[in-house]
């Protein structure tokens, strides 16, 4: 009879997990970073590569845990815990296509493929890549 009177006791554990605006700012910093690192150099993005990796594990340690996942989802609600994934996978979607891009290849002068005409001066040799 009392436990239909009073509502369900919640476990707070909001209190204790960041705010949606302040989980927002860490999301987009954290995928702004990556994009920002790929984009200069490729071995630089391993510091934001790191970051999101350590925030995606501790987002999947909630998922995992019998008790935390639960409360979380029930008081913050399951995309809370989905959006901690984001920076991962903006990292895994701009690594990927920067470890397939070849480095540019040194051009190497080649002869005119044309035979200058009898009285023309002939022009400087142009350069090309080896393919």
């Amino acid at each position: 009879m009392m436990r239909s009177l009073f509502s369900p006791i919640l476990a707070e554990v909001a209190d204790k997990m960041n705010s949606w605006p302040t989980e927002i700012a860490w999301m987009v910093g954290i995928s702004l970073a990556s994009v920002v690192a790929l984009r200069r150099r490729s071995w630089l993005a391993v510091i934001p590569g790191l970051f999101a990796l350590l925030w995606s594990w501790g987002a999947y340690d909630i998922l995992t845990d019998r008790f935390m996942r639960p409360a979380v989802i029930a008081e913050l609600g399951l995309s809370y815990i989905l959006i901690q994934f984001l920076p991962l996978i903006v990292f895994v979607a701009f690594f990927v296509p920067a470890i397939r891009k070849r480095p540019n290849q040194a051009l190497q002068p080649t002869p005119m493929l044309v035979t200058p005409r009898a009285d023309a001066r002939v022009a400087p040799s142009t350069g090309v890549a080896d393919l």
